[in-house]
């Protein structure tokens, strides 16, 4: 045996795994050179908008309207939407770029500090965003009413959830 272990194997795949992954990374995240007039900057937005992101139910026009309530209020009510009823309630917010696309994207925010234990908020435990890492385009000025769109991943936080806190060692 040339005493190959599966130790080095498992490395050696590892890194073969991190090379590709960075490499394509690398590919998604490089802008296009060409600069576009505004025509062809909507055809291009709207064709991103329906190959990635026509499953995502964070754009404005699929979220039920709802009105605002506060952390007290969600945990005496506890009905309605997953949002609702959650132990780390939350409400979305409309976030707005007009230099991205989609322009509006909603994000989650935690209704409450501490977490809703038997329909109190219970500060033992913090509510905090979970995060979502998404592809947006970023519309660049080229020149002359003429734009460029390049690649970005941005962190949209979609829900809340209850966690203990970290320790203060």
């Amino acid at each position: 045996m040339s005493g190959v272990s599966l130790t080095g194997i498992s490395v050696g795949l590892l890194l073969i795994i991190t090379e590709q992954t960075c490499s394509s990374a690398a590919a998604v995240r490089a802008p296009r050179s060409a600069c576009v007039n505004e025509s062809e900057l909507t055809e291009r937005s709207e064709a991103f908008l329906r190959r990635r992101w026509h499953h995502v139910h964070l754009l404005p026009g699929h979220l039920a309207p709802r009105a605002s309530s506060t952390c007290e209020q969600t945990a005496a009510r506890a009905a309605g939407d997953k949002s609702d009823r959650s132990v780390s309630p939350w409400r979305y917010s409309i976030n707005r770029d007009m230099t991205r696309i989609p322009h509006d994207i909603a994000f989650a925010e935690c209704l409450c500090n501490g977490c809703i234990i038997n329909q109190h908020e219970d500060m033992r435990y913090n509510s905090v965003p979970v995060t979502v890492q998404m592809m947006v385009l970023k519309k660049i000025d080229c020149h002359k009413s003429k734009y460029m769109l390049q690649r970005d991943f941005i962190k949209v936080p979609v829900a809340c959830t209850c966690v203990v806190p970290k320790s203060t060692k």
